[in-house]
């Protein structure tokens, strides 16, 4: 009669999946050699089975290092596998936020969207209230009319989807001729007067054109000029935008002393 004499196990094994969302399911398949008759698994977050061949859920994000023991009457061996699982966060629906600058302005309007979205979004669907719409994370876009326009912004991702709107959000406003208006300080005093004008026109002007009543001019918005002589200065200021141009005149504004 041959009698073999007991073999000492090797430990081995597989799992499967290896990662994925928490809670995340994992069935473990011993794969020992040496005809082991105990198991003792330990899942790396202080949890244990003695069964074959397990399946056992990670209910929590991380990485988990796995070990298995296996015995005969020969003896027992491990085998670990460092962060052999890797549990990710599941996803939490997004909750849609976004910004706009600017958010008021003469047409045609320019305006930057940006994405304030929490929750890590995969897509987004932006709707800009003139029925056009986009799918960037963070687009430009221009208004060509005039009017106030809903902004709206749907965000997306495995765990679900979330809208947000903002009722008359976009301003656009038709582009007027400007009105000219101006100041300066000081009005009055002894020469050489230095004097600061400060445009005040509404309606956005582009240009500008001052006469200083002294036969110098200024093309700058809010300029600063020297009156050298004693006199009464008539002071004008044209101001003009794409819709057209204004003139403002002031008549003795400036008085220069001796």
């Amino acid at each position: 009669i041959n009698v073999t004499a007991p073999v000492k196990p090797v430990a081995s094994f597989s799992a499967s999946p290896t990662s994925g969302n928490a809670p995340l399911k994992v069935t473990f398949t011993d794969k020992s050699t040496g005809s082991p008759t105990s198991w003792k698994w330990s899942f790396g977050d202080g949890k244990t089975s003695t069964s074959k061949n397990p399946a056992y859920t990670y209910t929590k994000a991380g990485k988990y290092t796995v070990s298995l023991t296996v015995k005969n009457a020969a003896g027992t061996n491990t085998k670990t596998i460092k962060n052999y699982i890797t549990v990710n966060a599941a996803p939490v629906k997004p909750v849609a936020s976004f910004s706009a600058s600017p958010t008021s302005g003469n047409a045609p309007l320019k305006v930057t969207f940006t994405d304030k979205s929490a929750n890590s979004p995969t897509s987004w669907k932006w709707t800009f209230g003139d029925g056009k719409t986009s799918t960037s994370k963070s687009p430009a876009y221009t208004y060509s009319k005039a009017g106030k326009y809903t902004v709206s912004l749907t965000v997306k991702n495995a765990a679900g989807s979330s809208t947000k709107t903002i009722k008359n959000y976009i301003v656009a406003n038709e582009l007027k001729a400007p009105v000219a208006a101006f100041s300066a300080y000081p009005t009055s005093g002894k020469a050489p007067l230095k004097v600061q004008f400060t445009d005040k026109s509404s309606n956005t002007p582009t240009s500008w054109k001052w006469t200083f009543g002294d036969r110098t001019y200024s093309t700058a918005k809010s300029p600063v000029h020297k009156y050298s002589k004693a006199g009464k200065y008539t002071v004008s200021l044209t101001v003009k935008n794409a819709k057209g141009s204004n003139t403002k005149k002031m008549s003795n504004y400036i008085t220069v002393k001796k």
